[in-house]
């Protein structure tokens, strides 16, 4: 029996790419076109599709009413999804059909072992470009799959002309430029320009058009530009931060400040109308802009259609689900990304907190200690992000405000404080009470106005850069507290250890959270007060255990 050709297409599996092999059987029967191998609705419906685009395309068509096609997606055991396997699906349809051979010596073979295809096809044969041919390319290169070769819809071709390169993590940046300038493109508007190459037994020669250098952007010049526009942007003079209409409250700006500096945990409480939302939402564009974080996850959309651009936003990721989301939507599984997985490199902010599904909140347990997780489905996934809550004292809001009677019953009150000493709230790093501002403080003026805390966290987290690995596994991170308490002054060192014997209850990790504040706090008052070295002194480990109270 002859052997069937493989033809080879990429599928997603959260943000990761795969190598989908496709085979086709044509046999006579009762008409009966069937496609296996765990494929959604999108898939099925490519049936109808491919057939009507064949008949459209192919003069010739052999007639198919009378033929039985059974077409397999492997591997058979991950589901498949995207009209982006329309194309390799049609492909080895007709390969089989017509009997025609894409690869005759065993050097052609390999090559074709190596060409992937991909793209959408109308019931008139055109080849569409679809949100998941782009992320599947890079991620497919990032996971070092082995291909060479690309057929893919020309406006996919164009897209990837305009890709800039720099808006993913910089280990990555380097090998998807080069993997880029070395594959070899064939950008294809319509199926029957493939039945004429087929016929004539040059769709491998076909395959020979190379991404230009300039156009796919150079990484280092690409970067100098990003530096330029985040410097340019920092130095307008009226540029507007969201926290610079929050008038007083100085001390929860203050902690913000620390959170954003240190990469560390915050839950604001308080009444409604203290402005604990607003003070959340501006953490997004006081963020350090200059971080890059892995753009794998992102969709195509996201990619600018304007070719005048040489690059796309890089503003850091700022996620805000609903709090009706269910934990399939927050983790996610293999057929989408979870909103923590979005939020890695940035920012998780859940506003009302307490009001979120208990499975969910506590779902976010291991991704805040360990900057990894698992979805739904047991896969690991990198997740690296400040969480940020806000929550009300009580269901109705004004328990213990002096404005307003809070109208719940102590058994009500009671249920809520439950659900604050669930295991989440441990690993959180600081609490901040939000109060109500008085007209004499709505007119204050601090050093707490949005560019001086950008400034402040750009140079903070430079330093944490130079001291510190940006990625730490447990070891390492135990070995930094450990860095951290033998270096403190005699003085901080008998503060240190009061707290520890007036805290004997509380567990390690509450310790080791206290140990990494104050030296975030140390670093902002060396930013500040430009002092000769980097000390914790007694009133830094003293504010950071004034944010370690947990508010009830």
């Amino acid at each position: 029996m002859k052997k069937l050709q493989k033809i080879h297409a990429l599928g997603m599996s959260g943000a990761s790419s795969y190598l989908i092999s496709i085979e086709t059987s044509v046999k006579r029967g009762l008409f009966h076109f069937d496609i296996i191998g765990l494929a959604n609705k999108s898939i099925s419906e490519s049936r109808q599709r491919v057939l009507s685009a064949i008949q459209h395309c192919d003069p010739e068509a052999v007639r198919y009413t009378d033929k039985k096609i059974v077409t397999l997606l492997s591997p058979s055991d991950i589901r498949k999804e995207g009209a982006h396997l329309d194309l390799p699906i049609a492909i080895s349809y007709i390969c089989t059909s017509k009997k025609y051979e894409l690869s005759t010596s065993s050097n052609e073979h390999e090559a074709l072992d190596k060409t992937i295809f991909l793209g959408e096809l109308s019931l008139t044969g055109s080849i569409r470009d679809t949100e998941q041919i782009t992320p599947c390319l890079i991620s497919a290169i990032t996971s070092n799959i082995d291909f060479n070769r690309v057929v893919l819809p020309r406006t996919s071709f164009e897209k990837l002309k305009i890709l800039d390169i720099t808006q993913f993590q910089p280990e990555h940046s380097e090998k998807i430029q080069t993997r880029l300038s070395n594959l070899l493109f064939w950008p294809i508007e319509n199926l029957g320009e493939f039945y004429k190459a087929a016929k004539s037994s040059n769709v491998l020669n076909s395959i020979s058009t190379k991404l230009e250098q300039n156009l796919v952007g150079n990484h280092d010049e690409t970067t100098e530009s990003k530096k330029a526009d985040i410097e340019h942007e920092e130095n307008i003079p009226n540029s507007k931060f969201l926290i610079d209409s929050i008038q007083g409250n100085e001390s929860a700006k203050r902690a913000l400040l620390v959170a954003l500096a240190g990469n560390h945990h915050i839950v604001f409480s308080g009444h409604p109308g203290t402005g604990k939302s607003l003070l959340a939402k501006s953490a997004d564009d006081l963020r350090y802009k200059g971080q890059l974080y892995d753009s794998a996850i992102k969709s195509s959309s996201e990619l600018s259609n304007d070719k005048n651009k040489t690059h796309v936003s890089y503003k850091n990721n700022f996620r805000q689900p609903h709090h009706s989301a269910t934990i399939r939507e927050i983790l996610g599984d293999q057929k989408r990304v979870g909103e923590i997985a979005k939020a890695h490199k940035g920012v998780l902010f859940l506003d009302e907190m307490i009001e979120y599904n208990r499975r969910v909140i506590e779902s976010l347990r291991q991704s805040i200690e360990y900057g990894f997780y698992q979805d739904t489905k047991g896969q690991l996934r990198n997740s690296e992000y400040i969480l940020i809550g806000t929550m009300n004292p009580c269901g109705c809001g004004y328990y213990g405000s002096k404005q307003r009677r809070c109208v719940c019953a102590r058994a009500q009150i009671e249920r809520y404080e439950r659900k604050i000493r669930s295991p989440l709230f441990e690993r959180i790093d600081i609490f901040v009470s939000v109060t109500n501002t008085t007209l004499h403080t709505s007119f204050s003026e601090s050093y707490l106005s949005g560019k001086s805390i950008r400034e402040i966290i750009k140079q903070v987290q430079l330093l944490s850069e130079a001291n510190t690995k940006s990625s730490q596994n447990l070891k390492q991170k135990i070995e930094h507290i450990e860095h951290i308490e033998k270096h403190l002054s005699n003085e901080s060192l008998r503060i240190y250890t009061e707290i520890k014997l007036n805290y004997l209850s509380n567990s390690k990790r509450w310790f080791s959270s206290l140990l990494k504040i104050a030296d975030t706090i140390s670093k902002i008052e060396f930013c500040l007060q430009n002092c000769d070295e980097i000390e914790i002194s007694p009133d830094h480990i003293l504010e950071a255990l004034s944010y370690k109270q947990k508010i009830t």
